[in-house]
């Protein structure tokens, strides 16, 4: 029994020791991430004024990226000057928020972003504080050209705060064009 026991022992370590050598794992190239497409990148943004005795100026450029065709992530900056003369203020605002869309059709999108802005202190003087907003709301979307479009937004701000610059419902008009 020795005789043969022997002999097969070594054969099985003989064996299970080369089919470990034959594949270690290294041997694979690194997984490569997906590359971004441009022509699912987008930019715009959409440019407001009101003037009068309460006067306030809005500058807010976009980018974002298509995920898919149903799914779009943004990143928008946001520049506000208001003055008011009839309480004498005078300020700026700016900052950024990130969204995402999602695309019910072809024109129809719902979208939720978050906002936080940079504004001047109401409780003290010559500083500045920052507040943060949650938008949600839907949009329309209609095509220009190819690869752009008009795009007019309704979002709710769900925090409004009193600093914020914000009443309810927050309506932008602007444009999407396509890389």
């Amino acid at each position: 029994m020795k005789k043969i026991l022997f002999p097969l022992l070594i054969l099985l370590f003989i064996y299970s020791s080369g089919v470990r050598a034959q594949y270690t794992g290294k041997d694979l190239p690194p997984p490569v991430p997906p590359a971004l497409k441009l022509d699912n990148m987008f930019w715009g943004g959409d440019i407001g004024a009101y003037f009068g005795p309460l006067t306030q100026v809005n500058i807010a450029p976009t980018i974002g990226y298509k995920l898919s065709s149903r799914l779009e992530i943004g990143l928008r900056g946001t520049y506000l000057y208001f003055n008011d003369e009839v309480d004498n203020i005078s300020t700026s605002m700016y900052g950024g928020s990130v969204f995402g869309r999602i695309n019910i059709t072809e024109m129809i999108f719902v979208q939720a972003e978050f906002e936080v802005l940079n504004i001047a202190s109401v409780d003290f003087p010559d500083a500045r504080t920052t507040i943060d907003s949650r938008f949600i709301g839907a949009g329309i979307r209609r095509p220009i050209g190819q690869k752009s479009y008009t795009v007019l937004t309704v979002l709710w701000d769900l925090d409004e705060s009193i600093y914020s610059p914000y009443s309810n419902p927050v309506i932008r008009f602007g444009f999407n064009f396509g890389f």
